[in-house]
This record gives structure tokens, C-alpha cells and sequence, in this order.
């Protein structure tokens, strides 16, 4: 990395992998990838093959606006003076490198994740969406791409899907970390 200085600053969003905190580990890690077998499974099962869903250049427009809505969302959350924000969370505390995170560190790693997750998933459903316009286009296929188009296909799906998973999965931690223990609803 010291021959690259900028590409660690690129990829700081995924610091929040590296979170310690076991229900980050099971959402993030656990449920997505049992969520993304079950689905690229299902996938195979229905038409016993697996092929170029539908889903995924539906699903371009979607992760297009999730995009704007987590950069609006994590701005919002850097400038705002609420004192709540700096708590500590309750229960397990989360940690990085050994320091434990407030709820506004903690949210803002998480809403970096979702951010760079969102623009990743958009991008690689646009370059999928020209690639399999080309390959289907294209009147000899490359041999070695149809030998192992299966698993080429399915192995793609299976990262897709847990990153999809993952952000789904993580959005919701996301809104559960914002609004639990908030002091509206806290006696006086």
C-alpha cells in the first residue's frame, strides 16, 4: 500500500468490515451469504440453469437512488450537533482497531459501507448489463467463457447477491442503530 498511498484512501468505506461487533459480523457476513446461496439455488432450481436474471438491470435504477440517499444520510449525520449522536451504543460496544466506537463513528463507517456498496452494485450491473448485451451479440463466443459459463455465472451471482444482501441486510442495521434507545422515547 505505500506505493499506492490513494488507493487506502479509496477504499476506506470497507473499514467498516473490519468492525468488531458480533451482530455486524452476522448481518453483514452470515445472513447475506445464506441469503445469496438460497437465491442463486433458487435461481438454478426454478429454471435449471442459471442464466442473466432479470433482476439485476431492474435492480440498476434502485441502487442508483440508494446511492444518493445513503451520501444525503451519512452528510447529515457528520454535521449534526446532536449530543446523542456521540454516546456510546448500549450493550456490545463496537470497535475498530482495537478503539471503541461512538453511535455517530459507528454510523458513519456504516453509511461509508452503504455508500461505496450501493455505487459498486451499480456499476457492476451496468457492466454486466453491456457484457451480456456483447456476448449474446457476438456470433463466435469465446470458448474458455462457454466451457465454464455456469460457474463463471453462478459464482458472479453468489457475489452479487451477498453484496445486494449485504446492503439490504446492513440498511437495516443502519436504521436500527439510528433509532434505538432515542431519547424521545425515554421517560423524563
Amino acid at each position: 500500500m505505500k506505493r499506492f498511498p490513494y488507493i487506502r484512501q479509496l477504499l476506506s468505506p470497507l473499514s467498516y468490515l473490519f468492525v468488531k461487533h458480533s451482530c455486524c459480523i452476522r448481518v453483514t457476513w452470515v445472513y447475506s451469504f445464506v441469503l445469496s446461496f438460497i437465491t442463486v439455488f433458487s435461481l438454478y432450481s426454478v429454471s435449471h440453469y442459471i442464466s442473466y436474471s432479470r433482476f439485476i438491470p431492474d435492480a440498476s435504477q434502485f441502487l442508483g437512488l440508494l446511492s444518493g440517499f445513503y451520501i444525503t444520510s451519512l452528510s447529515i449525520l457528520a454535521s449534526n450537533g446532536n449530543s446523542y449522536l456521540d454516546e456510546e451504543l448500549q450493550g456490545e460496544q463496537p470497535s475498530l482497531d482495537g478503539k471503541v466506537l461512538n453511535r455517530r463513528k459507528f454510523l458513519c463507517l456504516l453509511l461509508g459501507y452503504l455508500t461505496f456498496s450501493s455505487i459498486i452494485l451499480f456499476l457492476s450491473t451496468m457492466f454486466v448489463d453491456i457484457f451480456m448485451k456483447l456476448y449474446n451479440g457476438t456470433a463466435h463466443p469465446i470458448e474458455l467463457v462457454e466451457t465454464y459459463k455456469n460457474c463463471i455465472i453462478s459464482s458472479f451471482l453468489v457475489i452479487y447477491y451477498w453484496l445486494f444482501f449485504s446492503l439490504i441486510n446492513n440498511t437495516l442495521l443502519c436504521i436500527h442503530f439510528i433509532f434505538i434507545n432515542l431519547p424521545i422515547h425515554q421517560d423524563k
